[in-house]
């Protein structure tokens, strides 16, 4: 192989783990909207020369999550929480449109990039704490993502568009999820939300079956709930919460 393409490897090598290292403080919330990217210390840190930071920033930039001054810094992002949430519903209905395409014409090389993605989530939800999280259950390894936040303590939430299913629904109680909502209820996502972070499990689902009893009964068909024995036993345990604390 010709010495310069190896080179040109070696370097998007470093410009892709700048990039994650980055993204992944602005995730975190250990750089803040408002907050410049601390080029000088990036480029300290992984011994490398401004080439691939700037590679890094500038993808970060066409993500969203910073903006580049002309000939000068880069900032994070500040939004609106209205903003936020118009973000989530636009960006939720191009990545459903994405997953069904990749099932269609996907290529060998675009599924090893989703495994690296699974192997990112992996390993933020490893080394961080999150006062949440939320996951597409179409998106990469969806549950088993869910599987590992559980068992870190970080209340779940899972969202749905194609796997939009009693099945889905089942196995995302059964894994621990605090909620599972429909993608066409994106808009509304604040409100469910905030009932995750101010009520108990039980009382979330109590209240999100009951909200979306009517959606769920036309998606599943009137009895979906009568005649399976899990939903059955499940709803009789949010009964008795209610009565517990009422």
């Amino acid at each position: 192989m010709p010495e310069t393409e190896t080179y040109e490897i070696h370097r998007e090598s470093l410009s892709e783990q700048v990039y994650y290292y980055i993204k992944r403080l602005i995730l975190s919330g250990e750089i803040q909207g408002g907050q410049r990217i601390p080029e000088e210390k990036v480029a300290q840190q992984f011994g490398v020369s401004r080439t691939p930071i700037r590679e890094a920033l500038k993808r970060l930039e066409e993500y969203g999550l910073i903006q580049i001054k002309p000939r000068s810094y880069a900032v994070v992002v500040a939004l609106e929480p209205h903003e936020a949430g118009q973000l989530a519903v636009i960006r939720s209905s191009l990545e459903t449109l994405a997953v069904g395409l990749l099932t269609d014409c996907g290529t060998e090389e675009d599924f090893k990039r989703l495994d690296l993605l699974a192997m990112e989530c992996n390993r933020l939800i490893a080394e961080s704490e999150y006062d949440m999280a939320v996951f597409d259950i179409m998106g990469v390894r969806g549950f088993e993502l869910l599987k590992k936040s559980v068992s870190k303590g970080f209340p779940t939430v899972m969202l749905t568009a194609h796997a939009l299913t009693p099945d889905a629904l089942k196995e995302s109680i059964k894994s621990g999820a605090v909620a599972f909502l429909p993608k066409e209820m994106m808009a509304e996502l604040d409100a469910y939300l905030a009932d995750v972070v101010s009520n108990s499990r039980k009382v979330v689902w109590k209240n999100l079956l009951d909200n979306l009893s009517g959606y769920f009964d036309r998606q599943f068909g009137a009895n979906w709930k009568e005649t399976d024995e899990f939903f059955r036993k499940f709803e009789e345990e949010l009964k008795s919460v209610k009565e517990d604390e009422s």
